[in-house]
């Protein structure tokens, strides 16, 4: 929720996620001291939590010191923002599960067994960036679902080949897990090999990638990005984790030399559905 994740990060003085921990260690006010927490939570004249001066207390996110401070903050919010209609449970869970992700980056930022402090920024560092590289490649999973669906769906109120119809069917079928992911490589992407995914499948949706036009009834270009340049990678995407492997798709969407290789446990987690049968594509 976008407005939780500003008034937070407006209440806390942070930007982003990762940079809590510095900002915990410059500021050592915004954590509640664990005997105010106890006193709290078992002496009712006790004083606790406020949003004037907020202190978190990052240990147990679901502490009902928390609790308090939530309920504060979404009582804030619902009234700042009347015009979203916010509910005031919703707030106050999406606040306290932006602690329970403040306190994972607090986490990552202590030095682990047998790591030295300066390795903590190396660690995370090589975690960030592939952080980075798996939303880009999600990202770009999106991208090529909605620009394939999208083209089809062009073609199936501008064309009357009824192939155009089971296309957008198979591609919506696919959804964003059966597409490619792309490597960056300058202006080029090396796309990997699903080996997953049937040949005919792959075939087909690299047409869509050929047929889709870059150019007016006039001959100029069209507004927006060209084309991204996608070349073949020559090594398979070994490395993809089973359970990325879109489940539940039509039986003919899965390569069959590759599917009867897979131990009977991940056919039955696969869940291959019935054959979809799509005879303006069968050539």
């Amino acid at each position: 929720m976008r407005v939780v994740r500003k008034e937070m990060r407006s209440l806390l003085g942070t930007k982003k996620d990762r940079e809590f921990p510095n900002i915990v260690s410059e500021r050592p006010e915004l954590l509640a001291a664990p005997r105010d927490v106890f006193n709290f939570c078992f002496d009712d004249d006790a004083p606790g939590p406020n949003l004037q001066h907020p202190q978190i207390y990052i240990e147990a996110p679901e502490n009902i010191w928390n609790v308090s401070l939530a309920w504060q903050f979404a009582d804030m919010v619902t009234q700042k923002y009347p015009e979203k209609d916010l509910s005031t449970d919703i707030v106050a869970r999406h606040f306290l599960n932006r602690l329970d992700t403040l306190r994972k980056a607090c986490a990552k930022a202590c030095p682990r067994a047998n790591e030295q402090p300066e390795d903590v920024l190396v660690r995370m560092t090589a975690e960030f960036q592939a952080m980075s590289h798996r939303k880009r490649v999600r990202m770009r999973q999106k991208q090529l679902y909605l620009a394939r669906s999208g083209h089809c769906q062009d073609q199936v109120e501008y064309d009357n080949n009824p192939a155009w119809n089971e296309m957008l069917l198979m591609v919506r079928f696919l959804g964003v897990d059966g597409q490619s992911s792309d490597e960056s490589d300058g202006g080029e992407y090396r796309v990997k090999i699903q080996t997953w995914r049937d040949p005919h499948v792959t075939r087909l949706l690299r047409y869509i990638d050929r047929s889709h036009p870059t150019t007016n009834i006039l001959g100029n270009r069209l507004p927006g990005s060209a084309p991204r340049i996608r070349q073949i990678s020559e090594r398979e995407e070994t490395t993809r984790l089973y359970s990325d492997i879109p489940a539940k798709l039509p039986a003919n969407f899965y390569d069959k030399v590759w599917f009867e290789t897979l131990v009977p446990g991940l056919q039955t987690k696969l869940d291959p559905h019935p054959v979809l049968n799509l005879p303006h594509l069968q050539n």
